[in-house]
């Protein structure tokens, strides 16, 4: 696959590359690989998507486009966990503006991507996902096509940011079709970041446009005629539908009973100024490095900073199994959520702030280190208020990452580094030409991170961490973690 890729990618006049699998794929710290035939006992024979999309956006190719129809279930086995994955991507490291990259998914982080029983025709089955794209690539929504500004007025363009838009409706209109029964919930998801005015993924050139119709846009009543299958083929009864009518999924139901118990579970007064509490598991041990002093209790730890410090590093290990390195920091207190033995989320408490500006501050966070967890699009309304809580920072990085707006993530340091003294490892790795600065700790803080590591990245060494939302290690890798602190 990589060969091929860069036949196509060494081309000066290439202007748009779409790379598209349908195959068997899994979920490894929230970041998605494509299953080859030969993995999962070759783990090299996958496809790290989260990695070739960021050589994607450094590369020659103006605009990549990556379709998934995939599962993006978590890995099960251990040789499934074992998947680390190739790039299919050359690392050209282009200088200049990002190029734009669109992700194309069949359903939300954690769930399946179904196919379907034909109704009829016994043993038959249809790949929703893929069927109901290619349907929208021929122009049979006209939602999703837009007028060209070509002098023919009977061209049209199927956009990336309509298409993605138009795909939620139009699969359960498929699979209500199919009478796939009232069980079935696929939601499709999409990382669009292309610009709406240029780019485009098909040309429709049989466009009909009626003789009095000139405001630019397509109306709903207009076919779109040719080869392909009439459009009222793929229609449902309920075309029209919003999408803030939609059932709840699984994982969006998951993601907001998780809001609620982070928000519940938030720091009040009464801990201590500086240090750390950890909120669904015991403490057993904990190592700082060099001229910090701790005092373990049961779930919280306080840390003392010799004079002129404000920051440190702190080696947590938990009852539940595993470890992790957690930033310290003088003015704020650590809070370690852990969940079905994953940290699920990071909360620097400053706990001077109370009031309902506050709860309401809380909630938004509580929101946005769901949706993340999740997998679901970041809330618009993040605060930048790293005063309060320095990991909103993390949360920002990855959720500006995802929109292709990584540039913007060198603004994010600089309000860390004004707002806390401190810059964590996973800006940097997320800003292009990333700098060689001091960073904390000296790995990614997300579990995401790992798989945008280059080989020869500063934590390559370390041990591998285990699936969880941030960075957890297995127990095993205890003392490894120690000496390390200990000498730095």
């Amino acid at each position: 696959m990589f060969d091929a890729v860069a036949r196509f990618a060494r081309s000066p006049t290439l202007e748009q590359l779409v790379i598209y699998f349908c195959g068997h794929g899994i979920v490894n710290n929230r970041n998605e690989f494509w299953l080859l035939s030969a993995a999962p006992v070759n783990p090299n024979a996958a496809v790290n998507v989260a990695k070739s999309a960021e050589l994607a956006t450094t590369g020659r190719i103006p605009h990549v486009v990556f379709i998934s129809d995939a599962c993006r279930t978590a890995a099960t086995t251990i040789n499934a966990q074992g998947v680390t994955g190739s790039v299919i991507m050359p690392n050209t490291g282009v200088i200049g503006p990002g190029r734009a990259v669109d992700l194309f998914f069949p359903c939300l982080l954690g769930e399946p991507a179904f196919e379907v029983e034909d109704p009829v025709e016994a043993g038959k089955y249809h790949a929703l996902y893929t069927e109901v794209l290619a349907a929208g690539l021929r122009g049979d929504y006209a939602e999703a096509v837009e007028r060209s500004a070509d002098a023919d007025p009977a061209v049209g363009l199927v956009r990336p940011r309509l298409l993605a838009d138009a795909l939620p409706n139009r699969i359960a209109d498929r699979a209500s079709a199919l009478r796939a029964g009232l069980s079935f919930n696929q939601r499709p998801d999409a990382r669009i970041t292309s610009d709406s005015r240029i780019a485009w993924l098909s040309r429709i050139a049989s466009l009909v446009v009626p003789a009095d119709e000139d405001d630019g846009t397509v109306p709903a009543d207009i076919d779109l005629v040719g080869t392909r299958p009439p459009r009222t083929q793929l229609r449902g009864t309920e075309v029209g539908r919003f999408p803030d009518s939609w059932p709840e999924t699984s994982v969006e139901q998951a993601a907001r009973q998780a809001a609620g118990r982070l928000f519940s579970n938030r720091l009040t007064m009464g801990r201590p100024s500086s240090g750390l509490v950890v909120r669904g598991a015991r403490i057993t041990a904990v190592h700082a490095e060099p001229g910090i002093s701790v005092d373990l209790a049961e779930h919280a730890v306080s840390v003392r900073f010799p004079s002129g410090t404000s920051s440190g590093r702190v080696l947590v290990r938990l009852e539940s199994g595993g470890c992790t390195v957690v930033p310290v920091l003088l003015t704020h207190t650590a809070m370690l959520t852990v969940e079905d033995g994953q940290f699920v989320d990071l909360w620097y408490a400053c706990l001077g702030r109370t009031g309902p500006s506050a709860a309401s501050a809380w909630r938004r966070r509580a929101e946005a280190a769901a949706r993340s967890r999740f997998g679901l699009p970041a809330p618009p309304n993040i605060e930048q208020d790293y005063a309060d809580d320095p990991s909103l920072a993390v949360y920002r990085a990855y959720a500006l990452a995802d929109a292709g707006r990584r540039a913007d993530v060198a603004a994010e340091q600089d309000a860390l580094r004004a707002a806390a003294g401190v810059t964590f490892f996973d800006l940097d790795l997320l800003v292009p030409g990333r700098a060689a600065g001091a960073t904390t700790p000296d790995h990614p803080l997300m579990g995401r991170g790992w798989a945008l590591l280059d080989a020869a990245a500063p934590a390559a060494d370390a041990p591998q961490p285990l699936s969880s939302h941030w960075t957890l290690f297995p127990d095993s890798a205890h003392a490894w973690l120690r000496a390390e602190l200990e000498r730095n």
